[in-house]
């Protein structure tokens, strides 16, 4: 062993570094080593030639690959300029192979002076460099790697959600590593994967539009026409809704028209259902909805909770305010109710139903005088604000137009403020709910130029032509 050299750290390929030496037929011959990268004290160690590999420093002097029967491991035979990667350091063995000399400079071998002069100094420079660059390489991967392991951790099992676009970028990537190099550093998604995307990226490419052969389908137009009247329409057959088409100038025959609803999933007119949005529509004129809101004011005891209490029709979008209080109890309800239902000009003597929430403040007194009256109190699910949507939708607008840009002081500053936007909201804002008009539905029937009215300093506008 003497001469030898060993890896003093541990490698992804086993290997030792030996000296080559003349073996008389013009070729450099390794010297055995005694022991193998896996020797430890006590163990015996059986090393004997495994092959030679020409590929490497060329026909003259081949490497030699050894083998320990003992460990069950194969390794190569390097000289010492010929150390692998150029990122491992050696330490060379004592005579009996059992402790490294520390310190000892042993003198280049005929391999090694033969193997320098023949690589020469430019290219000792080049392996040199690229030895450098792939181990920061490798650093860089194994931190990429790690830190998509992370990323993946924060998402807490949730699956990931990639565009196509992403897909198609990691399927170029990962098609020019293979199966095997993906297996070691994809985090993201599995290696199968990958290779799925690319081979559906490949057939999207060689896939074409085929020309459509036969009878052309039906236009978009009459087609969404179809289905709007099967919508809007619950007791329509095939046969009135043909006829319909015939009244517009579309010739449709039945067979289509039964055929584009079952494509579109419509059943047929008997098992068809009317929608909750036609019913509500025919049944608009006699519901109501009602709802509570707070507003903070300032006083002179600090800011205090104010609670209003609103009806809004269904039909006309109206509103009213019916009170404005900071103890909302019975007596104060009682008196709403009344209010409301009284005969002359009471918000709802002409509805039959109101829409309120489970809001306890409704006490079953106030719902009793409504009753009498003859509007029954419709009561929605618990936390189902949608049960009431129109209701819900007017809290949204008093407060994002108004309230939530004015600093409240004084009880009578807010019933100021609630009643100017009130008068606003029914007399001149329009409501997309119905067809983005104002409530009374009727066009400016000025001629002169547009003028614009405010309300509270400014912070409600309206716009008008004045009259010519």
């Amino acid at each position: 062993m003497s001469g030898s050299y060993s890896a003093r750290r541990p490698s992804r390929i086993p290997f030792l570094v030996t000296p080559y030496v003349d073996g008389g037929d013009g070729q450099l011959m390794a010297e055995l080593p005694t022991c193998c990268p896996r020797w430890a004290a006590g163990d015996t160690c059986r090393v004997s030639v495994h092959h030679r590999r020409h590929r490497k420093m060329g026909p003259k002097h081949p490497l030699t690959v050894a083998r320990c029967s003992a460990h069950g491991l194969a390794f190569t035979l390097y000289p010492p300029a010929f150390a692998p990667y150029l990122r491992l350091p050696v330490e060379r063995l004592s005579p009996d192979g059992l402790e490294p000399v520390v310190g000892v400079d042993p003198r280049p071998t005929a391999c090694e002076d033969r193997a320098v002069l023949e690589l020469g100094p430019l290219r000792f420079l080049l392996l040199t460099f690229a030895g450098l660059v792939s181990r920061e390489q490798s650093r860089t991967i194994e931190y990429l790697i790690e830190e998509n392991r992370i990323l993946r951790e924060q998402l807490g099992g949730r699956p990931l959600r990639l565009t196509d676009d992403q897909r198609r970028r990691l399927a170029v990537r990962g098609k020019a590593l293979g199966r095997r190099l993906l297996a070691s550093v994809a985090s993201l998604v599995t290696p199968d994967t990958i290779l799925a995307w690319h081979r559906r990226l490949i057939a999207r490419k060689w896939t074409y539009a085929r020309r459509r052969v036969g009878r052309p389908g039906l236009l978009k137009e009459i087609r969404e026409l179809v289905l709007r009247m099967s919508r809007d329409n619950p007791t329509w057959g095939y046969s009135r809704i043909q006829g319909e088409l015939r009244k517009l100038g579309h010739q449709v025959a039945r067979s289509t028209i039964a055929r584009t609803l079952k494509e579109h999933g419509v059943p047929p007119s008997p098992a068809r259902p009317t929608s909750w949005r036609t019913f509500l529509r025919a049944h608009a004129d006699v519901i109501a909805g009602a709802d509570f809101f707070t507003a903070e004011v300032w006083t002179a005891r600090g800011l205090i909770t104010h609670y209003v209490f609103f009806v809004i029709d269904h039909l006309t979008r109206a509103v009213e305010v019916s009170g404005i209080t900071t103890n909302p109890d019975g007596a104060f309800m009682a008196q709403i109710a009344r209010n409301l239902t009284e005969p002359f000009d009471g918000f709802l003597r002409r509805k039959r139903h109101l829409i309120v929430d489970r809001d306890t403040k409704l006490t079953s007194h106030f719902r009793a005088i409504l009753e009498r009256a003859g509007v029954r109190v419709v009561r929605t699910a618990y936390q189902a604000p949608n049960m009431n949507a129109i209701a819900e939708r007017w809290v949204q607008s008093v407060k994002r137009e108004c309230l939530d840009r004015l600093i409240l002081l004084g009880d009578d500053h807010l019933r100021r403020v609630l009643r100017d936007y009130v008068a606003h909201y029914n007399t001149e804002r329009p409501h997309q709910g119905i067809g983005n008009v104002p409530i009374d539905g009727k066009p400016d029937a000025g001629q002169g130029d547009v003028i614009v009215r405010e309300r509270i300093g400014g912070v409600l506008k309206h716009y008008h032509r004045a009259a010519a």
